[in-house]
């Protein structure tokens, strides 16, 4: 799909050029504080600020929660018989699919104790007090890769790129062909193009299978 005339481009090489951007900052602060000559705790606070990943050029598709839900009221997934929301959702190519993730606390703790102990059986295990033992823990957010996101808002491409196939059988119509009746170097009958043209909105039901 060619972004400046929205209409697909039937040229062998032609591509569609993804332009993305995501933003994301953070803040971190950490201290120490010796509580005992040989005790030492450590500890810190991360929050992340992280943006969504969205399409400079709004051609990425995704379904808003009514969508999502469909016939049924969103949120209420235990109503049989309740179907008076949606009736036809869609999927609207736009820049913006979802919220920008900014409820990130991540806090961390450690301590490094010396034990004192000198003499003796214990004095003896930890070497006359030059033994350390630290532990600590963190707890850390996982971002979501990007990849996943342009898997699921672009549907792999299924709209900003169209698809051509060219069948064999009896049906006659466009992108078929009737077995047995071309040979190597004839020139093909013309395919079928799905989408025929280009739009920003895409029916949900044209993904299901129909009787």
């Amino acid at each position: 799909m060619d972004p400046a005339t929205k209409s697909y481009i039937q040229k062998p090489g032609s591509s569609y050029n993804l332009d993305e951007l995501i933003g994301a900052w953070e803040l971190f602060a950490q201290d120490s504080f010796r509580l005992r000559p040989n005790l030492t705790i450590n500890y810190g606070l991360r929050r992340d600020f992280t943006g969504d990943d969205h399409d400079l050029t709004s051609e990425y598709s995704g379904a808003l929660p009514a969508a999502i839900y469909g016939p049924t009221p969103v949120g209420d997934l235990f109503a049989p018989g309740v179907l008076g929301s949606n009736t036809n959702p869609e999927l609207i190519a736009r820049s913006h699919q979802y919220q920008p993730w900014h409820i990130s606390p991540q806090p961390s703790i450690g301590l490094a104790w010396s034990p004192d102990f000198k003499d003796g059986i214990l004095g003896k295990l930890t070497g006359g007090g030059k033994t350390v033992i630290r532990a600590g823990y963190s707890l850390r957010r996982f971002t979501e890769p990007q990849q996943y996101f342009w898997n699921q808002a672009t549907n792999y491409g299924s709209f900003y790129y169209q698809n051509f196939n060219l069948y064999s059988n009896n049906t006659g119509t466009t992108g078929s062909f009737a077995p047995g009746s071309l040979s190597l170097g004839q020139s093909l009958p013309p395919y079928a193009f799905n989408p025929a043209a280009y739009s920003p909105t895409n029916p949900e039901a044209n993904a299901t299978f129909q009787l």
